[in-house]
């Protein structure tokens, strides 16, 4: 646990589970966490990271194969803002939305599945409901209008 960790573009050491003192159950335990939470770090930058930019074509996509533009992402968006303004949501939804959305639509190119532009609204209506579930927050405590559920 002791190795750096590259985070983000800074250098982070994992902490050692000797470096607090603690009983030798909650010290496994954190040592076990740690290095799930490493393994997790190392998934998330070389399996799931974005490799390559699916707004432009390059010499590696076949003619006829879709390309979701930037002006097409743009939209999808701006779309999102419009869903969580209307329903009360944090902003920071449509963040997590998009980075939901670029990885999906990234690893699938990089797969050489290319999506249509309806397979990419289909994608983002996803994305946008699984971050409203898993980061959703009302700004308001009193709740005018109904949750986001699909029916």
């Amino acid at each position: 646990w002791s190795q750096a960790i590259k985070l983000k573009g800074n250098m982070h050491r994992a902490p050692k589970a000797c470096d607090f003192a603690m009983n030798d159950q909650v010290s496994h335990e954190y040592a076990l966490t740690c290095d799930q939470i490493q393994v997790m770090l190392h998934q998330e930058e070389t399996l799931y990271a974005c490799f390559s930019n699916y707004t432009r074509r390059n010499e590696n996509i076949p003619e006829n194969a879709p390309v979701i533009s930037e002006a097409w992402r743009q939209k999808i968006c701006e779309w999102a803002f419009e869903v969580v303004d209307h329903f009360d949501y944090d902003r920071d939804i449509v963040s997590q939305t998009m980075n939901y959305l670029d990885r999906y639509v990234s690893y699938s190119a990089d797969k050489g599945v290319y999506i249509s532009r309806k397979e990419f609204q289909l994608a983002a209506v996803a994305c946008l409901y699984i971050a409203t579930k898993m980061e959703g927050s009302h700004r308001s405590f009193q709740r005018q209008t109904p949750p986001l559920t699909i029916s």
